[in-house]
């Protein structure tokens, strides 16, 4: 099944949050 357009940027925003919060989580 193909995702839709809204689905596909839900998904994209998802990943976003996880690399910002993991990057936010580690320290520099």
């Amino acid at each position: 099944k193909s995702l839709t357009h809204g689905e596909h940027r839900r998904a994209s925003a998802s990943i976003s949050e996880l690399f910002a919060e993991r990057r936010l989580s580690e320290p520099k």
